[in-house]
């Protein structure tokens, strides 16, 4: 016993990890049969329900004919004739797909516009608006005026004339209207203007001058046209701000 002590303390660096190891072995060992018997208590019951389904054909075959011939039935047409066969039920994923084709952008874009309220806003423009004046550049001119008509004896002819300083300087004139005065006729015969006698004796004479009037001459306006217009502000259509017009 002694001698097994010293051993210990004399080797103790290298009994220590010996031990330690043998210890950890021992673990491992417990736990993988623990381990093993509960994978066999698990394991118990499936083989009952096995025994139990190998027994399955025997009391399936006390089925009454009618059923098993329905069911050869219903197995022959799913699985031989391709035109009656049960339509194949689409995954989730292309359910999926489909639905989102049915509900994509025009959806979305249906639903927001039921759902947006128009809010309209104006838009105004201009547009000119004529105003045709007749602008006068000379106003319409009325003339007053007389025709004088006047005989010069000097040279034996009646002169017209519309100016009154005409008339006027004949008036005054020895060879017009004071002629008479100046050159008195020694018989009334002899005056270029002597017409006759009348019943009493007295010479008769053409008017040596004679003014007729007034009359009166219109000189039209001189006129043109021009657009005295505006500019005015109205309003064209109405806009909302998601881009829609009314």
């Amino acid at each position: 016993m002694n001698k097994a002590k010293e051993f210990l303390l004399k080797n103790k660096k290298v009994v220590i990890p010996i031990a330690v190891v043998l210890l950890l072995l021992i673990v491992v060992a417990i736990c993988f049969g623990v381990r093993s018997c509960t994978r066999k208590d698990a394991a118990e019951p499936l083989t009952v329900a096995q025994t139990d389904n190998t027994n399955a054909p025997a009391e399936a075959n006390t089925a009454t004919p009618e059923a098993s011939q329905a069911t050869s039935d219903n197995t022959g047409v799913n699985s031989t004739d391709p035109a009656v066969q049960t339509p194949a039920t689409p995954d989730a994923g292309t359910t999926g797909s489909v639905a989102n084709q049915s509900t994509g952008s025009s959806g979305t874009n249906s639903a927001q516009g039921a759902s947006h309220q128009h809010t309209w806003k104006a838009h105004t423009a201009q547009k000119w608006v004529s105003n045709i004046v007749t602008v006068v550049d000379q106003p319409e001119k009325t003339e007053k005026y007389s025709i004088y008509r006047m005989y010069w004896y000097n040279t034996g002819k009646w002169e017209e004339t519309r100016d009154p300083e005409r008339f006027d300087e004949w008036y005054k004139s020895e060879q017009g209207g004071l002629y008479t005065i100046y050159h008195p006729y020694d018989k009334p015969e002899e005056d270029p203007l002597f017409l006759d006698y009348d019943q009493n004796g007295h010479p008769q004479y053409t008017n040596n001058h004679t003014i007729r009037g007034p009359y009166y001459d219109v000189t039209p306006a001189v006129t043109h046209e021009e657009d005295h217009g505006h500019y005015e502000t109205y309003v064209d259509y109405y806009y909302c701000d998601c881009g829609a017009r009314k």
